[in-house]
């Protein structure tokens, strides 16, 4: 089974506050932290003698001691007493920072008993497992999203139950939408999809009523480094936006993968003829936009996978 939890707005709830958007983390004595929301949210605090505050602010003052120093060293600005961070954009970054923050959260959590008997993945910061003979569980978390997938009913209520007992956890019900994915439950297996997200793609490039293609590439006509004139710096930028949006769509849309891979190798330093290459897949997408994956049962764990190679189809590397 899996289920969609949200976090409520209270001091800490598992991850969620530390992407929420302008807070400030102020030490209010050498153990206490505290959270005051000024753009989204009113003033959450709970009374410092109450145990789950007293808990939750331990855990949170264990996460500012540790990202603080950090983010001091990469900023150079002192963050002695007080650290106000859009941890929305902290955590976007792609230079370590946010990863870093989400898998120590992640493990603090996991030390301080609130998912015990669960460990941190180390390659993928946001997945916390539990997998034991009897059960198995893994906790995805996003921002103020959780995601928890089950082999028992009953395990998966002992542990909301433990979680409330700290943090407020509100049951979406079943998942159904998360980052982008579609997710439905045909009779045969699960099925991800991003329909809606593609849809979105083509209408932040202009193309919703595009010409849809039948294929995402020409197999006649081939693309270089060196072809065509090199596109202005808005539109490099643009390029780069389009490429990096159609990375995220081959989540379920293994059809294009390497059709992308071929447009990612002039990120340097796009031209015209690789601008009117994503265009092309963007017009397979708009025919194709309903596409997805089929997930079913499986009798045995093998993984199949298939391969090919054109050794002599790039003029780059040939």
């Amino acid at each position: 089974m899996s289920r969609k939890y949200h976090v409520e707005t209270v001091p800490f709830t598992n991850r969620a506050h530390l992407v929420a958007r302008s807070h400030q983390a102020v030490r209010l004595d050498a153990e206490l932290y505290f959270i005051d929301f000024k753009n989204k949210h009113a003033t959450v605090i709970l009374p410092k003698d109450h145990a789950r505050s007293v808990r939750v602010n331990r855990i949170l003052s264990r996460i500012v001691d540790a990202i603080c120093p950090r983010l001091a060293s990469r900023t150079h600005e002192p963050l002695d007493w007080a650290a106000r961070l859009d941890w929305e954009a902290v955590v976007l970054r792609d230079d370590g920072i946010g990863a870093w923050c989400w898998a120590d959260a992640g493990k603090i959590l996991v030390h301080t008993g609130t998912l015990d008997h669960f460990t941190a993945d180390e390659e993928i910061a946001v997945i916390l497992a539990h997998e034991r003979p009897e059960v198995t569980m893994y906790i995805l978390v996003y921002v103020d999203d959780i995601i928890l997938v089950s082999s028992s009913v009953a395990a998966t209520n002992r542990l909301v139950l433990a979680l409330s007992s700290d943090f407020a956890v509100k049951d979406l019900g079943k998942l159904h939408y998360f980052l982008g994915l579609e997710v439905t439950y045909p009779h045969d297996g699960l099925a991800l999809s991003q329909q809606k997200y593609s849809q979105d793609l083509l209408r932040c490039a202009g193309m919703l009523e595009c010409k849809a293609a039948t294929t995402p590439m020409s197999s006649t006509e081939t693309i270089s480094a060196t072809d065509g004139i090199l596109l202005s710096a808005d539109g490099a930028t643009d390029y780069r936006s389009l490429v990096g949006a159609l990375q995220y769509l081959t989540i379920t849309r293994p059809d294009i993968s390497y059709e992308v891979n071929r447009v990612c190798q002039y990120l340097h330093a796009p031209r015209e003829p690789h601008l009117t290459a994503v265009k092309r897949i963007l017009r397979y997408v708009r025919s194709t936009a309903t596409y997805g994956l089929h997930l079913r049962p499986a009798p045995s764990g093998v993984l199949s996978a298939f391969s090919d190679a054109d050794w002599a189809g790039n003029p780059d590397d040939r």
